[in-house]
């Protein structure tokens, strides 16, 4: 059978009369309710006054709950990676449980002793029950308990008052009265508690749920309306708002759909990003401009470019942002962007004797390109040399040279200048403003390098991949609890705006006391200067009288006591 109880709550505020009713509230709430625990047995032993409330023990059992239960600073606790916090709270709320029971009889026996029943109440439902005495009360209820009803209401709890048996007319069908019924609700009140205590935790936990999953969708807020969800795969590298944001990148650039997309970028991506130190955001964006007619330029043949080019660990970087450069300014001219013939060309440029920088290998290849490119048509002396290689190549067909020299102008370029003798190629490079001896020192090569597909070193932060983590769950599990804070945050609202002339009553009564209390602080203040004034006279007495003895030759005298 099921165990029942009816509990009606009234709260009649004379909104006519505030003030009144107001101190009437306050003395209200002062005296509590009076509950009174007896065994239907020996009523005179049993007979013992207790002011308890419902709010009481909610109180003190969402305090219970707080510490045996996941809350936020618990939340907070681990995922900073601390934990003996939240460990020492759970084991001692965990003693304290076990210490209250520890009176409690064995095996389930029917506790018939009136202190030990007593004892047990209030002991072993302390942590659920009325606990500090600081336990919040209803300030103003009139609680009616009608048509109460237990029964077996000791299975599974331990037996008291209200509990089966001959011997109790409690909870017999025609036998004990008024006063029986009300001690056995009386005794029943701590497990009315315990119910509320464990409600109290589990919305400590759902409360909790909601803070993080807020938390988490916030971090995200300014790109969600173009993701249209939460972006998750930023692992240990890179925080999940960051990958969202590299989304939208790829998406300004490509032009294509993102929106309800997890994360785009291929793991190999985010390794190099992150083992160059550099943004997410801004690699994603380089490599989308370079790869925009030719999707082959991955990340591996970018890697092997840069290497042979002589970009070597954290200037490889440098590479892929040089070569993005390049690419829009030739689709910025009207030329096809695909940098793959260049980079081989670049990759090839060398010098007899001594070492080039990459830097100016690049910067080189960029020069020579742009003039094999135009020609005779404004190319000088290497663009002539050039379109000459063209039109050979392509047996005598001029504009068949033209297409395919803004096409691979590097090929005829190194040809043309390969063909040279050094001193020649070193008036030719100084007659265009370039270094006589590097100019006589070039050398071509046909470089066919290959991808680097070796691994990538990359530091994971544990740190962002739990936080990572923790915000991806959160946000594909915790909008039910956010919206249960959201809309009491909602009505909270509503509530102040519907009664919003109560408050101001409120208000207007703090600003009265206010007016009452600075006066007295103020003459408090007064007071308390009075007395440093005295005592920094008193200071400057003694200063002086040290000084004149000092100076003047005199003696201080000192009385003691």
């Amino acid at each position: 059978m099921n165990d029942s109880i009816e509990i009606k709550a009234k709260v009649n505020p004379d909104l006519n009369n505030f003030d009144k009713a107001f101190e009437r509230i306050s003395k209200r709430g002062r005296k509590g309710i009076d509950v009174k625990i007896r065994t239907p047995k020996e009523k005179s032993q049993s007979a013992k006054k207790k002011k308890d409330s419902l709010s009481s023990y909610y109180s003190s059992g969402s305090h219970a709950g707080s510490n045996t239960l996941a809350v936020s600073s618990d939340l907070d606790e681990t995922q900073s990676g601390g934990f003996a916090g939240v460990i020492e709270r759970k084991l001692a709320a965990y003693k304290e449980i076990r210490d209250k029971f520890r009176n409690k009889k064995k095996n389930g026996s029917d506790i018939s002793d009136t202190d030990s029943t007593e004892r047990n109440f209030e002991s072993g439902f302390n942590t659920f029950g009325k606990g500090n005495s600081s336990a919040g009360k209803i300030e103003k209820a009139e609680i009616k308990i009608q048509n109460a009803h237990f029964d077996k209401i000791g299975s599974g709890l331990g037996n008291f008052g209200g509990g089966s048996g001959s011997n109790n007319p409690g909870n017999q069908g025609g036998g004990g009265g008024q006063g029986d019924r009300l001690s056995t609700i009386g005794q029943a009140l701590p497990y009315i508690g315990a119910g509320i205590a464990i409600a109290g935790g589990i919305a400590k936990i759902v409360s909790a749920v909601g803070e993080q999953y807020t938390a988490a969708m916030q971090s995200q807020a300014s790109t969600f309306g173009a993701t249209g969800q939460y972006v998750g795969g930023g692992g240990g590298l890179f925080a999940n708002a960051e990958v969202a944001q590299s989304n939208l990148a790829r998406g300004r650039i490509t032009g294509e759909r993102i929106f309800g997309k997890g994360n785009l970028t291929d793991d190999e991506t985010m390794r190099f990003s992150a083992s160059q130190g550099k943004s997410l955001t801004e690699i994603v964006s380089q490599l989308e401009t370079i790869r925009k007619e030719n999707k082959n330029l991955d990340i591996g043949y970018l890697r092997g470019g840069a290497h042979a080019t002589g970009f070597t660990n954290l200037r490889q970087s440098e590479y892929i942002s040089r070569l993005a450069q390049i690419s829009e300014n030739l689709r910025g001219r009207g030329y096809s962007g695909d940098t793959e013939n260049f980079t081989k060309f670049a990759a090839g440029i060398g010098r007899e004797n001594g070492s080039m920088d990459p830097g100016r290998r690049l910067s080189l290849a960029e020069e020579l390109s742009n003039q094999g490119r135009q020609g005779v048509f404004g190319g000088g002396i290497v663009g002539a040399l050039s379109m000459a290689e063209a039109i050979k190549d392509n047996k005598g067909d001029f504009f068949a040279a033209l297409r395919e020299s803004e096409k691979d102008p590097g090929k005829y370029v190194s040809s043309s200048l390969s063909n040279l003798d050094p001193l020649t190629r070193g008036i030719l490079g100084k007659m265009e403003g370039r270094s006589f001896t590097e100019s006589e020192n070039l050398k071509f090569n046909t470089n066919t390098f290959s991808k680097d597909n070796n691994s990538i070193q990359a530091g994971e932060n544990k740190v962002t991949f739990l936080d990572n983590l923790k915000k991806e769950d959160f946000a594909k599990y915790g909008g039910g609890a956010a919206q249960i804070g959201y809309d009491l945050n909602k009505a909270m609202l509503d509530l102040f705006k519907d009664n919003q002339a109560v408050f101001n009553k409120v208000v207007d009564g703090i600003k009265a006391l206010e007016n009452i209390s600075l006066p007295l602080v103020a003459g408090t203040i007064n007071g308390l200067r009075a007395t440093l004034e005295m005592a920094v006279g008193g200071i400057s007495s003694l200063k002086d009288a040290i000084v004149k003895s000092t100076l003047g030759g005199g003696t201080l005298k000192v009385k003691s006591r």
